[in-house]
């Protein structure tokens, strides 16, 4: 067993803080241009600076995203800003452009690259080429099944994306947001058309959404395949997101270390579109979600007048009280609301006798809100 390399997003030099804070074993950054998210805030070269000489105070690794297609007019400005970047002494920039590969091996030999997933690297004799190229890591692609990454070959280091939003399309591969609106995910600027609603006979839904991944069930056999890396991904997620996911996956990985597994609901509370395996399991989830899901606490059993009793699920640790939201989900309807009074836990043996009493002990069996 092989306990992977933690790599978390860092949009702005606060996330960046966070993610080292909360356990990060490197972080991936872009600088103003030529990353595969233009609005997040990103990083001036000065900030690159700082980041990355904090960041190796505290012994973690600093990866700058050169992830675009590079055109023409930005070869000699792309090359100017690598030589920078090397300078500055960066752990290696992930690229997309084949032709910027080439460039960075003439140019920069010593600098280190890794491939994008933006490069769609899903099988042998694409791994055998970028490895003729110099690549030193491959980001695969989250579209492989795990029977088709552990039958992958190579001396280069292999990292995956572990948790985070997923693609309707292949990666590196979408035209949907530039033939809809004119902006690229291949430049950076993807709108998310995915996300929204379309009609479909008549009816109207969030077809192309789909739901968020989380291996983190998955972390025991992840660290005894050949995955040198897992990945979070949300360089334009909150601060409260990266603290919590990042935290969570490094309490989880340090318990490998001693042969033990976690559980968590921590990340169910933290946005999410309601978590799958994606292709990792080759697991099919026909329910799609643009927004928050949240944690799954119950099944609602009755509904009176200006009340509702809720049977919780025997193994919730985290309560619902006064000022939660909760969803309700009913066939294709979802209905939100505010606990506006504080909830009363009671056992469902006290509710089907109709003595309402309040359970001191929340760890019981067989509980209703």
């Amino acid at each position: 067993m092989k306990i992977p390399e933690l790599l978390a997003p860092a949009g702005s030099m606060e996330h960046l803080k966070i993610a080292i804070n909360a356990g990060a074993s490197s972080v991936y950054l872009s600088g103003k241009n030529y990353g595969a998210r233009k609005f997040a805030q990103n990083f001036t070269l000065d900030e690159i600076h700082e980041a990355v000489k904090l960041a190796h105070l505290h012994n973690v690794r600093v990866y700058v995203t050169v992830n675009t297609l590079i055109k023409e007019s930005e070869l000699e400005s792309v090359l100017n800003y690598l030589n920078k970047l090397y300078a500055i002494g960066v752990d290696a920039v992930l690229v997309q452009d084949l032709g910027l590969i080439e460039l960075i091996n003439r140019h920069l030999p010593k600098l280190k690259i890794h491939a994008s997933t933006q490069l769609t690297c899903e099988n042998q004799r694409k791994l055998d080429y970028l490895e003729s190229k110099n690549v030193k890591r491959v980001v695969l692609p989250r579209e492989m099944r795990k029977e088709e990454i552990e039958n992958l070959k190579t001396n280069m280091e292999l990292e995956i994306f572990a948790h985070g939003a997923l693609c309707y399309s292949y990666s590196g591969q979408c035209l949907m947001s530039s033939f809809k609106g004119g902006r690229s995910g291949n430049r950076g600027t993807c709108a998310q058309p995915c996300r929204q609603k379309y009609r479909l006979n008549n009816k109207e839904d969030y077809y192309l959404s789909p739901r968020d991944l989380c291996l983190y069930d998955e972390l025991k056999e992840i660290s005894e395949m050949n995955i040198r890396c897992i990945k979070i991904e949300g360089r334009m997620r909150s601060k409260q997101y990266l603290a919590i996911v990042i935290s969570e996956y490094r309490k989880a990985l340090n318990k490998l270390k001693s042969n033990k597994t976690s559980k968590t609901e921590n990340l169910k509370l933290v946005f999410n579109r309601g978590f799958t395996k994606g292709q990792f399991k080759s697991t099919y989830e026909r329910s799609i979600r643009p927004g928050h899901l949240g944690l799954k606490i119950g099944k609602v059993i009755e509904t009176k007048k200006s009340q509702i009793a809720i049977k919780l699920n025997d193994d919730l640790k985290t309560i619902p009280d006064k000022g939660d939201g909760l969803l309700f989900i009913k066939k294709d309807n979802d209905y939100g609301m505010e606990i506006s009074q504080n909830p009363i836990v009671t056992t469902l043996n006290h509710f089907n006798k109709n003595k309402i009493k309040q359970v001191k002990d929340l760890t019981r069996k067989n509980k209703v809100l």
